[in-house]
Parts: structure tokens; sequence; C-alpha cells
């Protein structure tokens, strides 16, 4: 289905997306620190929904993490890195890139368990 304006040169069109990732979390049991390090990556590719001035435009993108475990065995600092780019430059149109550098700090308790012995 197809949306238009008449008086401008601007179309909604049906859209598709495509992603895939990849996580590897490390090994529990390591000998050293490197063997508990995790990672993750992933990548997407769209058609946008807008159809303007006879062009179709794409979007796509690539992201990419570490995963640091701490000594706590159950936290760990999450680095990662992300690129993300839509439109184009055909026809007088813009193009937009963008690029994330993120820190995710994951803290897990087990708060509220009932403890066997006190």
């Amino acid at each position: 289905m197809r949306a238009s304006y008449s008086d401008q040169d601007l179309k909604f069109i049906d859209t598709w997306r495509f992603s895939a990732g990849y996580t590897y979390l490390g090994k529990e049991n390591a000998a050293n620190y490197l063997g508990l390090i995790g990672i993750r990556m992933g990548c997407q590719v769209q058609d946008y929904y807008i159809y303007l001035k006879g062009q179709a435009t794409t979007s796509w993108g690539a992201s990419f993490s570490v995963l640091l475990p701490l000594m706590d065995g159950k936290s760990s600092i999450n680095l990662g890195y992300s690129y993300d780019q839509i439109g184009t430059l055909k026809n007088s149109l813009n193009l937009k890139r963008s690029q994330k550098f993120t820190i995710y700090i994951v803290v897990r308790d087990f708060w509220g368990a009932r403890r066997k012995f006190d």
C-alpha cells in the first residue's frame, strides 16, 4: 500500500529490513581474563519508508561491543561502538551519518534471594 501527496514529490512505501548479529559471551571457567571477555556484533539494512524526488532511500548500520567482566563474576562493563547511515546525496537529497560510543555497567546480584544458612 502506498500513500502520496498530490502537491509534493513525496510517497510513503512499504519497507523491509534485514538484521543479523552474533554474540560470544566468553568461557565461564577460562584459565585467564582474556578468555572471559565477550563480544557482540551486528548489522542491519533497511529500505526507508519515504520515497522522495523519485529516489528510494536505504539505511544501514553496524555495531560492535566488548563485554569486560568484573572480578565478582556477576557484573560487567560493556564498551560499544555503532555506525549508522541513512539517506543519499542523489537528486540534492540529504545524507545522515551517525556514530555512537556507549558504556554500559551491568550489576547483577541476587537481591531478595533467601539464604539457606545464616
